[in-house]
């Protein structure tokens, strides 16, 4: 909690005492000076706003000191700070016409009384401040009486108090460093490398040196200060600041509202206008800031802002285009007073404010998808306007968009119903219609745009009452309608019997084929049966029981929508597997067999690998050889269509004969050939004999 006292420059008397977290707007009614109980180093900057001066806090507060100017620029008001030392320090803001500087200097100054008028009353005189240590008790001293002896006293000939340690302001690693310390002191700054730098106070209060340059984030810069006596004061000590502040975020932008964003609390954001003007204000504890909207603001204008942190890093430039085209009025789905919400759609991430027809409202915000829904009001009726705005991001708000409260129920109708024909009506399009059938069941459908609908038959009987009721899209529920079915059912066609494909025990389903929507019973050996319907494509199937075994029979009847039923269909289980073969194999062909037409052979290599085939309509089978050897041994086994895996057969590569020259094969071999010649050289020798025995015979009877 911070103090402000205001004392009379006339009569050296406290005008006021105030308290800084009670009252942050001060009036002055006679030349004063205002003293504050705040470090100066918590100043962002002094301004003037009319006749009042503004001070700007670096945690974002400010104080307003009404009528610290004038008009006429004659009011002769002063300002100085306290530190937390008892250090007190004027600030010189104006220049010598009254107008305010771009910099603050600061004065350090034993006491009050230079900031008051003399005992002569020369008004607007500001008496030099005083030097040395003498002091009249500042503040406490100023409004008890208002002497003015100045009896300062000063004998540095035995002066052993050390002066007040100086203060180092926040250093960044390229600007020069300063501080405040006792006017005249000598002021060593000693870097991080252990070189120094060396100063005196000036009679502001305030000393400067160079940066070195090399200064990194985190560095500690030291300072102390020697009085004219030798007096050596306590050290400072200041941490260098290298890291820029964060960069400000700007809200979005309209032309009129003012710009606001977020930022490092107690930075400096300088904002910059199209034209290349700028503001500057200071961000606050909660991290947000505001500055003026200019009010010539443009759609597509760019806005830049950057910060500057106490140490004077500034950060990199966000930018925001300005937003000034209103989002377009959003759009309301139809309502209905029985709908649990009203919904619609709008720009996304738009603030949508829908107004009631009793002039409530609610608030929502459109989702990204541009969707948004607020509750429906208990006393909406037919014919009530409801009302929706849309407010962006930037603040544009858009026309109104609005909706007719529907109340009234579609009005639906039901064509005559027959035994066997769809039940058909019509209705409002998009509406949805329930159907009542006789037996208290139920079916829903949806109006068409042409305004009809359908719903199926479900054998309906002479005297049969069907009741059909619509609901619209906003929930209201029209007139329920009915009617009584006439007529007989012509006789109907029995159906096809249904086929059953092969039965195997191993087989997961039993399947087959019957006419579409018909109705397929099952039955077992064991007495049990099961049933199902026929798909679209005619394809129905039922689980395989337990227990099958070869030879069983299995039996199928259809029944139709009329419950005609079909000529049953049986299938024979087939629960034995294939046999197959293999052919004597050598190191080259083909290794070749015999199996059940249609089944699978899976044959195996003697290194583990297999090869599945299927068996032709002929009985045979082939896969490729991979190069046996004398030995190998191959098997195959057979799989039928249904599952069933026959016995393994294998067959042993033998590439190696007997010790003889001609194996008992070859010699069979020759044997037949040697006869095969022996009787074609005796044809031969019969037909010659023959031919030369008519020419004997010839030439005997003289031919």
């Amino acid at each position: 909690m911070s103090k402000i006292s205001i004392i009379s420059k006339t009569t050296h008397q406290v005008l006021q005492t105030l308290d800084t977290a009670s009252e942050k707007n001060i009036n002055l009614t006679e030349n004063s000076a205002v003293i504050l109980d705040i470090p100066k180093e918590d100043v962002a900057k002094i301004t003037r706003e009319g006749n009042s001066a503004v001070i700007s806090l670096r945690n974002g507060e400010t104080i307003v000191i009404q009528n610290f100017f004038n008009n006429e620029n004659t009011a002769d008001n002063s300002l100085a700070f306290v530190d937390d030392s008892g250090q007190m320090y004027w600030a010189e803001f104006t220049d010598a016409n009254g107008a305010v500087t771009d910099t603050i200097k600061y004065h350090l100054i034993d006491d009050v009384e230079p900031l008051l008028y003399n005992d002569d009353n020369f008004a607007g005189l500001i008496l030099p401040w005083l030097g040395g240590a003498a002091a009249i008790g500042g503040i406490a001293a100023a409004a008890g009486g208002g002497d003015d002896d100045n009896n300062n006293n000063n004998n540095n000939g035995g002066d052993t108090t050390p002066p007040a340690k100086p203060e180092i302001n926040p250093i960044n690693p390229k600007d020069p460093i300063t501080g405040t310390g006792e006017a005249g002191g000598e002021v060593t700054v000693t870097y991080p490398d252990g070189s120094t730098s060396t100063t005196v106070v000036g009679e502001d209060g305030t000393w400067e040196v160079e940066n070195p340059g090399n200064l990194e984030d985190g560095d500690e810069i030291t300072a102390e200060v020697k009085d004219p006596a030798g007096n050596v004061s306590d050290k400072d000590k200041e941490i260098v600041d290298g890291i820029a502040p964060t960069t400000p975020s700007i809200d979005p932008i309209n032309p009129k509202d003012p710009i606001t964003g977020t930022g490092e609390e107690g930075s400096e954001v300088t904002v910059t206008y199209p034209d290349g003007s700028t503001v500057t204000t200071i961000v606050g504890e909660d991290g947000t800031w505001e500055v003026e909207n200019p009010g010539n603001l443009e759609d597509g204008d760019e806005v830049t802002a950057e910060a500057k942190d106490p140490a004077g890093n500034v950060s990199d430039k966000d930018k925001e285009i300005v937003d000034g085209i209103a989002p377009t009025a959003p759009q309301i789905d139809p309502i209905g007073p029985k709908s649990p919400q009203i919904t619609g759609t709008a720009e996304p991430n738009a603030k949508i404010t829908v107004t009631y027809p009793d002039g409530t409202i609610a608030t929502t915000t459109a989702g990204s998808d541009g969707k948004w829904s607020v509750p429906t009001p208990p006393n909406l009726k037919d014919g009530d306007e409801v009302k929706a705005t849309a407010k962006d991001p930037a603040g544009n708000v858009s026309d109104e968009g609005k909706e007719i409260v529907d109340g009234v129920g579609p009005i639906t109708t039901l064509n005559p119903v027959n035994l066997k024909d769809p039940i058909t009506g019509t209705g409002e399009p998009d509406s949805t219609i329930k159907v009542t059938y006789p037996d208290g069941t139920t079916v829903t459908t949806t109006v068409n745009a042409d305004g009809k609908w359908t719903v199926p038959n479900p054998g309906l009987q002479n005297g049969d009452e069907v009741k059909a009721v619509g609901t619209d899209k906003v929930g209201n529920i029209g007139p329920e309608v009915t009617d009584l079915v006439e007529g007989q059912l012509p006789p109907q066609p029995q159906p096809s019997a249904p086929s059953i494909d092969p039965i195997g025990p191993n087989l997961a389903t039993i399947t087959g084929k019957a006419e579409a929507g018909n109705k397929i019973t099952v039955s077992f050996p064991d007495g049990t049966s099961v049933t199902t319907t026929a798909g679209a494509d005619g394809k129905w199937s039922v689980t395989t029981p337990q227990g099958l075994k070869d030879g069983d029979v299995v039996k199928a009847i259809a029944t139709n929508a009329n419950g005609t039923q079909s000529n049953p269909d049986t299938e024979i289980v087939d629960g034995v597997g294939p046999t197959t073969t293999i052919d004597p194999i050598n190191a080259i062909d083909p290794i070749t067999g015999t199996g059940e037409p249609g089944s699978s052979v899976e044959v195996t290599y003697p290194n583990g690998d297999t090869e599945t085939t299927t068996v032709k309509s002929d009985g045979t089978w082939q896969v490729p050889n991979p190069g046996l050897e004398d030995g190998d041994i191959v098997t195959a086994v057979g799989t039928d269509s249904v599952a069933n895996v026959g016995p393994e057969v294998t067959e042993q590569f033998d590439g190696v004969g007997p010790a003889t020259e001609i194996d008992q094969l070859d010699q069979t071999w020759l044997k037949s050939r040697v006869r095969e010649s022996q009787a074609q050289q005796l044809q031969l020798l019969i037909q010659t004999t023959a031919h030369q025995l008519q020419r004997l015979d010839q030439m005997v009877r003289g031919v």
